[in-house]
């Protein structure tokens, strides 16, 4: 897998790969980067399809619960020992959750749920960029050779189009609110802004990005409304395209398909 058509990827980390979009961009890095390429699948839990990925040679299964710091760090600490010196190119932060009732009203809405899907969708995703950051700026500072880009050092936030507020609501489609995802989302695209002006010293870049409806269990949760208008191989080839198309003029940015850029 190349970054601007011409530096290579050698090392990717992507959570939350057991299934959906996170196991249909895993298929992807593993059927177009070279044998060399190490590719890291850090999932809580696996799958059948995600083991049979998992017997590539250059395929690693780690287990990781992004919500316990010492199960992070444990994968950290592998990832480190497998990289052996070197330093993570690309992590890309997809594991999240959707709440429990998506179309819940503000005033149904509870504390409990609100800190649960905040706890998953940001302070994990904050756990999982600081603890691989020492990595992403090895490579970013090791190689000055190249542009800014997935290559060097890129981290991929998944956000949503719920996240923003210009559009919210209808967000172009329907008259829905989607309250407590909605509003991790936002903390999302302002963590990326956040993590891209304070990373780019280091040669790495930080970008949000939308992913369409998807056809998966997430977006099935929108009962009524219907089940998504892309698949997730569809989604998974598109956010890669953003990955690998980013720039230095893109980084803090949130982005959808074929890097358009998407309003706060």
């Amino acid at each position: 897998m190349k970054a601007l058509g011409q530096h290579e990827i050698k090392s990717v980390v992507i959570t939350g790969c057991n299934r959906g979009i996170g196991l249909a961009m895993l298929k992807h890095f593993v059927e177009n980067s070279d044998p060399d390429t190490q590719i890291f699948s850090c999932s809580r839990r696996s799958s059948p399809e995600l083991e049979e990925l998992g017997k590539k040679d250059n395929v690693h299964l780690i287990t990781m619960d992004i919500t316990n710091k010492e199960s992070v760090e444990s994968a950290v600490a592998e990832v480190t020992k497998l990289l052996n010196g070197k330093g993570l190119n690309l992590l890309i932060n997809n594991a999240a959750r959707a709440s429990q009732d998506v179309f819940a009203k503000v005033v149904d809405t509870t504390t409990e749920e609100l800190n649960d899907i905040y706890n998953i969708n940001v302070t994990s995703n904050h756990l999982v960029t600081v603890s691989f950051y020492p990595l992403l700026k090895l490579s970013g500072t090791s190689n000055t050779d190249l542009p800014m880009c997935a290559a060097r050092g890129l981290i991929c936030n998944f956000s949503s189009i719920t996240a923003s507020v210009e559009l919210a609501p209808p967000f172009g489609q329907f008259n829905i609110l989607v309250y407590s995802y909605a509003l991790t989302k936002c903390a999302i695209n302002m963590m990326t802004k956040m993590c891209a002006h304070e990373f780019k010293p280091d040669g790495v870049l930080c970008v949000a990005v939308h992913p369409g409806w998807v056809k998966s269990d997430m977006g099935a949760l929108g009962g009524d409304m219907g089940t998504g208008d892309i698949t997730t191989d569809e989604a998974a080839g598109h956010m890669i395209d953003i990955m690998t198309g980013a720039t230095e003029e893109h980084t803090g940015l949130y982005l959808a398909k074929d890097l358009k850029r998407l309003p706060f």
